[in-house]
């Protein structure tokens, strides 16, 4: 277990989908801690210019790794929580298309807030990109069956933000509604939610 100090998770204010990286090391029982930054005000920590416009950035003792991805990848091969050589390819194809959801989510929801693109995005994309979700989990507690890996904080983080939208969005998906109540069941996550 590393000593508290070892761990910095950096990100700003406006940072989307930090909480997969919260999740993760909390779920782990990793000690960390955060500073939420702006462009003006770095909290005393010196960020060039390159690492905000990558926030958030995670600093373990003398490396500095920026980037939700990065960072997710990192710590997965740190802790453990990657698979076997052969389920890592798998896993990134999974981590990729919950990304490309992250990114329509941000265009639908985040940037654009009107009713109408709300009602395009649970209407005609989130359909689509759960189905293939749902056929991935079926039958399975997590995306390596039994096996938590870091996908998992990634897709749980972006099935809770699926929820503030529309919270009975996830009966039509049993897999994935069975999904995510492992995840929130989690002895070291459920305290935190």
């Amino acid at each position: 277990m590393s000593s508290p100090s070892r761990y910095s998770v950096v990100y700003g204010a406006s940072t989307c989908f930090i909480e997969q990286i919260h999740m993760l090391l909390r779920d782990q029982q990793v000690p960390y801690n955060t500073r939420i930054v702006n462009s003006r005000n770095s909290n005393g920590m010196y960020l060039s210019r390159v690492q905000y416009k990558y926030l958030p950035c995670i600093f373990i003792g003398t490396k500095t790794i920026c980037q939700c991805g990065a960072i997710m990848r990192h710590l997965a091969r740190q802790f453990d929580l990657y698979g076997t050589s052969e389920d890592m390819s798998y896993v990134d194809e999974v981590f990729e298309s919950i990304c490309n959801l992250q990114k329509k989510y941000k265009r639908f929801i985040i940037d654009d807030q009107s009713e109408r693109s709300r009602n395009f995005f649970l209407q005609n994309i989130l359909p689509l990109e759960l189905g293939t979700f749902e056929a991935l989990l079926m039958g399975k507690s997590y995306f390596l069956n039994e096996k938590i890996s870091f996908v998992d904080y990634t897709m749980f983080e972006m099935l809770r933000l699926l929820l503030a939208l529309s919270q009975n969005y996830l009966r039509m998906y049993p897999a994935l509604l069975n999904f995510y109540m492992n995840m929130w069941n989690r002895p070291n996550i459920s305290p935190i939610l």
